[in-house]
């Protein structure tokens, strides 16, 4: 019989590094390895393959189809393999069970932290951490492996993602009492485009969703300070220094304290999604997938085509 070549975790990570990096030097770098053994590691892998995995050029490295296809189940056997160290230290800890969920500012701020905590108090077992972070940040995360669960803003979307629908709100401006937009109801976007913002870093879903939406109008954001949570931001507004674009369901338990008011906006792109996110192709963990049922989600993930609009 035939001897199958021998599949080794430390060329998967190998691979999965040089695909990451684009560079030996870098890749090497990163796991921390020799160059000179990174390289006799990467040519005898590909001489026990009999393939070429990489193609290489003074720009760097590119995957050939057959390093496409090893880095797909390199992905995945690593994976496989680290759910089953996780299993271990589980049971090597009093059966301690670790849940990774990466939220963007939005779902951070919405009812998610009360439904988690919920759910740990019917799973004393589990321990949560919950990571606030960009929508792209999460999206990293959970095709990484390092995240089980998502929680991304409706606008952005990805080919390797399965995504279920968590909530719907909508986008607000909050302004002083004193502002002349507070005698109004509602406004446009472009009623804004004279006005100081108060705004969440640059680093923030939320304000990246903005600054596209400004990019279409053709106009600016005039940011006068930049606040790091809405709870600042609307302190900043109610101090007079400018108004703010804040989702309704984060603005209406803070605003309570302070002079400020509430403006709904008419512009369709206002009402925002926001959606749980797993790896497309992979059956969610089991304790995902009693968290996505508890949660109200479906109970199978389908991929959903959304435009990608990044």
């Amino acid at each position: 019989m035939t001897r199958l070549p021998r599949f080794d975790f430390a060329d998967a990570r190998l691979v999965l590094a040089l695909a990451d990096a684009g560079s030996l030097g870098k890749a090497a770098a990163q796991l921390p390895l020799a160059l000179s053994a990174a390289s006799q590691r990467l040519r005898l892998l590909e001489e026990r393959l009999g393939l070429t995995l990489f193609e290489r050029s003074a720009s760097g490295v590119k995957a050939t189809d057959a390093g496409v296809l090893y880095l797909e189940h390199a992905r995945r056997v690593l994976r496989v393999a680290d759910q089953a160290q996780q299993a271990m230290d589980q049971l090597a800890h009093a059966g301690r069970v670790p849940l990774q969920v990466f939220a963007n500012t939005t779902g951070s701020a919405s009812e998610l932290p009360l439904l988690l905590g919920r759910f740990l108090a019917d799973w004393p077992q589990v321990d949560l951490i919950l990571t606030e972070c960009t929508s792209k940040d999460a999206v990293d995360a959970v095709l990484s492996g390092r995240g089980d669960l998502a929680v991304i803003d409706g606008h952005y979307s990805h080919a390797g993602l399965s995504l279920l629908p968590f909530s719907r709100d909508r986008l607000v401006v909050i302004a002083p009492s004193s502002h002349r937009l507070a005698q109004t109801e509602q406004c446009s976007f472009a009623d804004l485009a004279d006005e100081a913002l108060i705004a969440l870093p640059t680093t923030a879903s939320l304000r990246q969703f903005l600054e596209r939406m400004a990019l279409l109008a053709q106009q600016s954001l005039r940011v006068r300070a930049e606040a790091q949570s809405f709870s600042a931001q609307i302190q900043l507004i109610a101090s007079g220094l400018g108004v703010g674009i804040i989702p309704e369901a984060a603005a209406r338990p803070l605003m309570t304290s302070y002079d400020v008011k509430l403006i709904a906006m008419v512009d369709e792109w206002s009402t925002r999604e926001l959606w749980f996110a797993v790896r497309t192709g992979d059956e969610p963990t089991p304790l995902t997938q009693r968290l996505l049922e508890y949660l109200g989600a479906v109970r199978t993930p389908s991929s959903t085509a959304k435009p990608d609009a990044r």
